[in-house]
């Protein structure tokens, strides 16, 4: 493949994860709405947002082993699919059956694109130029979870409950178009390692700092969307729209820093990117930990952006190094689908792990509380990763 079109498959995948985060966004100014026709009180709406997360985390597994067997591009492809048509049906629900299985299946699809998206740049790129991908490609995840749920608000309040839907499922079309017309033809499949439920030992020890670095920045993030927007209004009366601008500078921080997180990485410097990412995270939730002016949680949330950014752009090219390593093999949906499957694990406790403790004591315990836990995390990672090393060094 050329240089060109891996670049245009890039921009196809960069746009599918757009698509992808601006369709979880847009439900969410939206769904409160679409729930009191449905007849849905508070537990209703939260059932219908934890499908999403449950149906992903279930079908990422599959997903994973399908791409190993049968290659990305059908799997991508489908899922794409999947995201346009319960996208648009999602916008006509008016049953708490409809409101969940369109959720269900935005999910679902969900799972198959993100490890599909991952899988394709690990297939099409060599090892040095991994991390700039995914980089490139985070800016698409970032951009969407930003605009999201401004651009639901927007059109739901110009247009009606429908036209979010229809306008988030126009453009999944366009991703579809884009990544039939973009992806290779024959993109992996037949893969000759063990995969994720096989018999066999699917990950080596180097993946295993790798997979915990990705629980640790769901476990963050998780910890922080779910609480700090409650202390921030409980604390300084800030409006949606403060919210929105402080959360804003976490996106500007990402995108930047985790570019040229992708470029030293792919230097040979995965480790100590990844370690000056992961400091720089625990730092930044210790200030919001802090008591202290709406100015140092700016600060401190342009300190979460640019760890995120940079451990995000370096986990998934290191794990794939890592399983390519000991297996000699290409597994990159089991690559994939490890990662996400870490990464979702974290979001799914930070939030409730962060809520407890606030509930309990404070934002301020609670802040320090996971930024502990992911310090700790770090701290882990590192003796396991020492441990491999050495016994690597022994054996040889």
């Amino acid at each position: 493949m050329t240089d060109s079109s891996r670049r245009v498959v890039l921009a196809a995948v960069g746009f599918t994860f757009f698509i992808d985060m601006l369709v979880y966004g847009i439900v969410v100014p939206v769904l409160p709405r679409l729930a009191k026709p449905a007849g849905l009180e508070f537990l209703g709406v939260g059932v219908v947002f934890a499908c999403y997360g449950l149906a992903y985390f279930v079908l990422t597994p599959v997903a994973g082993w399908l791409i190993d067997r049968r290659g990305s591009r059908s799997v991508f492809l489908s899922g794409a699919i999947i995201l346009m048509l319960a996208t648009l049906a999602f916008g006509y629900a008016s049953s708490p059956v409809g409101l969940v299985t369109c959720r269900v299946l935005q999910g679902g699809a969900a799972a198959a694109t993100w490890v599909a998206g991952y899988a394709t740049l690990v297939e099409i790129f060599p090892r040095e130029q991994r991390g700039r991908a995914v980089g490139l490609a985070s800016i698409g995840t970032a951009l969407g979870a930003l605009l999201g749920p401004a651009l639901g608000g927007l059109a739901y309040e110009a247009s009606g409950p429908h036209a979010p839907f229809l306008g988030a499922a126009g453009l999944s079309a366009l991703a579809v178009a884009a990544l039939a017309a973009s992806l290779p033809q024959a993109a992996g499949g037949q893969a000759s390692g063990p995969g994720m439920w096989s018999g066999e030992r699917a990950f080596p020890g180097l993946a295993v700092p790798w997979l915990v670095a990705g629980l640790a920045v769901g476990l963050a993030l998780g910890a922080v969307e779910a609480t700090l927007p409650i202390d921030l209004v409980a604390r300084f009366d800030a409006s949606g729209v403060t919210v929105g601008l402080l959360f804003a500078l976490t996106t500007v921080a990402f995108i930047v820093t985790s570019q040229y997180a992708g470029r030293l990485s792919d230097a040979g410097r995965r480790a100590p990117v990844l370690a000056a990412g992961w400091v720089t995270l625990g730092v930044a939730l210790a200030v919001m930990g802090v008591p202290s002016a709406v100015g140092i949680q700016a600060a401190a949330l342009v300190l979460l952006g640019a760890g995120l950014g940079a451990m995000i752009a370096t986990i998934m090219p290191a794990l794939a190094d890592a399983m390519e390593s000991a297996g000699g093999a290409q597994r990159p949906g089991t690559a994939a689908a490890a990662y996400n499957l870490a990464f979702s694990a974290g979001t799914v406790a930070g939030g409730p792990l962060a809520g407890w403790m606030a509930d309990l004591r404070s934002f301020q315990d609670a802040a320090m509380l996971i930024a502990v836990v992911t310090l700790t995390c770090g701290v882990l990672a590192a003796l396991v990763h020492a441990a491999v090393v050495r016994r690597a060094v022994s054996d040889a």
